[in-house]
């Protein structure tokens, strides 16, 4: 199919690297948002996480925004 692309990023490296394993998700957005910005920008995921994660974790949110960012930039 041509309608598929296949990425290539090492989402629990890099989230290891960032803090936490448990963060490759936010590697994996990052590096989406990077390939196709007309979903979403780097900056508005970044302030969606006061919104969208639990109280409970948002201490955890500065992992997210850093992982965030090293995914976009692979």
């Amino acid at each position: 199919r041509g309608d598929i692309t296949i990425v290539d990023i090492a989402a629990n490296h890099i989230a290891e690297e960032g803090g936490s394993g448990k963060a490759a998700n936010m590697a994996a957005i990052g590096k989406l948002a990077k390939i196709k910005p007309e979903l979403a920008g780097l900056e508005s995921l970044i302030a969606a996480l006061d919104e969208a994660v639990t109280s409970r974790n948002k201490k955890l949110n500065e992992i997210n925004r850093k992982v965030l960012k090293a995914g976009y930039a692979a």
